[in-house]
């Protein structure tokens, strides 16, 4: 199958466009310009995890939207954060409000 792409910053100070080819416990499997390699997941800054995040987003998916919410904040993106909340919620009818809450109050708590 296709491989999702990302931006990340891998070699400099640059965003580099990715192709991820796995993951494990430490490292996330990355090809950048047809190389295949390991990066450590320590090495990944905010918004390299919102950018990988925003790669495997599936809409409608409320547990995709939380995640990338959760990213957005964590890089200072309150307003991309709070779409994708609200997204989140209407993923799920059901239970997404009371998900939001949830993810909001263990964001407060740390």
């Amino acid at each position: 199958g296709q491989k999702p792409a990302a931006y990340l910053k891998v070699l400099g100070a640059r965003e580099e466009p990715v192709k991820v080819g796995g993951a494990e416990e430490k490292d996330l499997y990355i090809y950048i310009q047809g190389n295949a390699m390991p990066l450590a997941w320590t090495r990944l800054t905010p918004r390299d995890s919102l950018n990988l995040a925003r790669a495997y987003l599936k809409s409608g998916v409320a547990e995709d939207h939380l995640l990338v919410a959760v990213f957005a904040l964590a890089d200072g993106r309150a307003e991309l954060a709070e779409e994708h909340f609200a997204q989140a919620q209407a993923a799920d009818p059901q239970n997404g409000a009371a998900r939001v809450v949830k993810v909001r109050e263990a964001l407060r708590g740390q």
